[in-house]
């Protein structure tokens, strides 16, 4: 549990230490979902770009684009661990949401109009 996920989370390092972080990050997925990738990724798959809602502290969900890699142990030849690596792309997505809003509003007030619309560039054209 690194300083950025400490940022995206809300929660210190020692806060977490010793506890499930499914059961105390994990938001609006379900757990079976979260367990499965990491299945996948304990059997030695890269799990590339899975989208996890995390629970933060204050209550609001970080999402964040997470990449699984095991890690193997060079004398049992077994994965030993799955090593995380993660972005927080929550101000994308709602960027990417309010985008798609106004595009939408957009749509429905061209389809809408009485009148003709038409568009000019700042260069008259």
């Amino acid at each position: 549990w690194g300083p950025r996920a400490e940022i995206a989370s809300g929660f210190a390092r020692q806060e977490l230490l010793g506890r499930q972080l499914l059961r105390v990050c994990a938001a609006d997925q379900s757990s079976d979902e979260v367990t499965s990738m990491l299945s996948r990724a304990f059997k030695g798959e890269k799990v590339d770009n899975f989208e996890l809602s995390l629970a933060t502290k204050s209550g609001a969900p970080a999402i964040i684009s997470l990449s699984l890699v095991a890690q193997k142990d060079p004398r049992a030849l077994a994965v030993s661990r799955v090593v995380a690596v993660g972005q927080d792309i929550t101000r994308l997505r709602q960027a990417l949401a309010e985008s798609e809003q106004l595009a939408d509003d957009m749509s429905r007030l061209l389809d809408a109009a009485s009148l003709p619309v038409f568009g000019v560039d700042t260069r008259g054209r």
